[in-house]
């Protein structure tokens, strides 16, 4: 995509901050060369990267326009705004009050669920009692291995591992 930078800049506190970072050469910061693309990680795809700029260079900037969306393009503009800081206003008049407490409680529900879990380290089923000499300190190193690993992961604040991930991560 080549999108105008000072729109990005101007909906994101990441881009703006990400692209005002003090660099020798320009073109090392993502993004502001074509040679140096921002990459997208984790499971942002096309499609949900369309949604975002059908927002903001449509929606956003033509407030009067007010056609339903389809629930994936929603879903879509509330991950990636709240992945990248775009803030607005808009959100409300978009999908309608109800439905935006209804989604921004349920967001609060899952943020509160993955506090608990990255807290709280499951118990160790996957150790044989003979690999396991002393219980004690094999709990203590699960505990701590936990902690500085599996649960970081989770509350990463920008890209934190998906729930259903933490199994496969552990493995």
């Amino acid at each position: 995509y080549n999108i105008h930078r000072s729109m990005m800049i101007q909906k994101s506190k990441v881009f703006a901050d990400m692209f005002t970072l003090p660099t020798e050469n320009i073109k090392d910061v993502q993004g502001t060369h074509e040679e140096n693309p921002i990459v997208l990680h984790g499971d942002i795809t096309s499609v949900m990267f369309d949604d975002l700029l059908d927002w903001i260079y449509k929606i956003d900037w033509h407030p009067m326009i007010t056609p339903s969306y389809p629930e994936r393009f929603l879903v879509n503009i509330l991950k990636l705004s709240t992945m990248w800081d775009i803030q607005s206003e808009n959100h409300e008049r978009m999908i309608g009050f109800k439905t935006y407490i209804i989604l921004a409680k349920a967001k609060e529900f899952v943020e509160h669920e993955r506090k608990l879990i990255a807290s709280i380290p499951p118990p160790m089923a996957f150790v044989q009692p003979l690999e396991c000499q002393q219980h004690n300190d094999c709990r203590a190193a699960w505990r701590e291995l936990w902690w500085k690993k599996v649960a970081k992961a989770m509350l990463h604040p920008t890209v934190p591992m998906l729930l259903e991930g933490a199994a496969t991560y552990v493995e």
